[in-house]
């Protein structure tokens, strides 16, 4: 039984890791020497916890029932990754932070479920060394499953001093390579991955500042919009504003928030430094990773698809569909919650609540920047009843809803992260 190491970068979106970027990256680009990654890798959600529940039990977060921070837990009738490995004989751990609190039911299945305070949650603190005398002594327990949340790139941004110079990009770059230099320091001796499947990923994209002029700017011009949107003024606009201006995620589902890289390692049965270009999705994780264990899935109720058949074609000849969705605390009025599918090169985009109501249709071939609103009424009509089927598949009613003591306690907890 090979040891499993999931990490789980946040904010880390496929753009900053893409083509010749990627070799900045000396360890990351290491890691992905070694394995099978994919160019079209979407997450479910342009938030972490919706997008990492679905990454842990391959369904979608109106299955699941996480669909932002808070507000619900995690439905019991949902499979859930670590529970599975435990139950085949893993020791189970979780190293994470921000918003992933165990008030929401992450914890579940996890021998030892790690949360981090803000005074703890970098590589470069004190957590970093205890990290890896967690690995060297023996803590950690063979076959180990090893979730690591890191949260050096999510705001405020985490830099090393070597790094904070104008030659190393943009912030959000400084503290990538930042990340990238503490994780060889804490794990490149330390790995075997002739003894370890290794997962890599982000939860979800970033749109970044390029200084701290730029952040002051853009804060202020979201600042008076929402000053002016709360007297009823520019709503049509707020998409389009929000798009340009935000710095952060958790507004859209355009693919800068939604597109991450995804990584798999397996020196047994993946192909090394091979990237494929065609679609897939945070909830194919779980069934790929069982694949790849020699475990079936057949009996869970899932969203995802194994895609080992399709790494070993080099191409998905299925036209397979990705959902996404936009819900949080950046859109707290839930009338302005994003749901969506990317399918046959369109992407199409609707309120939840309100279906029939300013539908977007982009052309991404095109139009990959999907600035053009296609009004085609079959197209849309196709996507309609593709989002339908895959919202028609739901697990037992259950109350998910959260009691008012873990709202306010991970509001707190929200609060002290920099969220609220």
């Amino acid at each position: 039984m090979k040891n499993i190491l999931f990490i789980v970068i946040d904010c880390l979106g496929y753009n900053f890791l893409s083509g010749e970027k990627k070799l900045r990256h000396k360890f990351i680009n290491s890691l992905f020497s070694e394995g099978t990654s994919f160019s079209q890798a979407f997450s479910v959600a342009s938030t972490t916890t919706p997008s990492m529940v679905s990454m842990l039990t391959g369904c979608y977060p109106f299955r699941h029932g996480i669909m932002t921070l808070s507000g619900n837990y995690l439905s019991k009738g949902a499979p859930f990754l670590p529970e599975l490995l435990r139950d085949t004989g893993y020791n189970t751990y979780a190293e994470v932070t921000g918003p992933l609190l165990p008030e929401v039911g992450l914890s579940r299945g996890f021998d030892c479920y790690n949360y981090r305070n803000s005074s703890d949650y970098y590589l470069t603190s004190d957590w970093g060394e205890k990290l890896r005398n967690k690995f060297i002594s023996g803590y950690f327990k063979e076959p180990w499953f090893v979730l690591l949340h890191f949260w050096e790139l999510h705001h405020p941004r985490q830099i090393l001093p070597y790094f904070n110079k104008k030659i190393y990009g943009v912030p959000y770059e400084r503290a990538l390579l930042s990340l990238d230099h503490s994780l060889k320091e804490v794990l490149e001796d330390i790995l075997d991955l002739s003894d370890t499947i290794i997962v890599l990923t982000g939860d979800h994209g970033e749109q970044i500042e390029r200084n701290k002029f730029d952040r002051i700017l853009k804060l202020s011009v979201i600042k008076f919009y929402d000053y002016l949107n709360k007297r009823g003024l520019f709503e049509n606009q707020r998409l389009s504003i929000y798009r340009k201006y935000y710095v952060g995620h958790g507004y859209h589902i355009i693919d800068s928030l939604v597109r991450v890289p995804l990584l798999f390692v397996h020196k047994d049965k993946l192909p090394q430094s091979l990237e494929l270009d065609f679609q897939v999705s945070h909830v194919d994780v779980v069934p790929t990773l069982l694949s790849l264990l020699g475990m079936g899935n057949s009996d869970l109720q899932i969203d995802g698809r194994s895609v080992l058949s399709c790494i070993e074609k080099r191409k998905d000849d299925s036209e397979h569909a990705a959902y996404m969705q936009a819900c949080g605390i950046v859109l707290p009025d839930q009338s302005k919650w994003l749901e969506g599918i990317r399918y046959k090169g369109f992407k199409y985009v609707r309120y939840q609540k309100n279906k029939n109501s300013d539908e977007m249709l982009f052309d991404l071939k095109n139009d990959p920047d999907e600035r053009n609103n296609i009004k085609d009424k079959y197209l849309i009509e196709e996507m309609q009843s593709k989002l339908k089927e895959l919202k028609g598949k739901t697990l037992q009613s259950e109350d998910l809803k959260m009691s008012d003591d873990d709202m306010k306690f991970i509001a707190d907890k929200l609060k002290e992260h920099g969220y609220m």
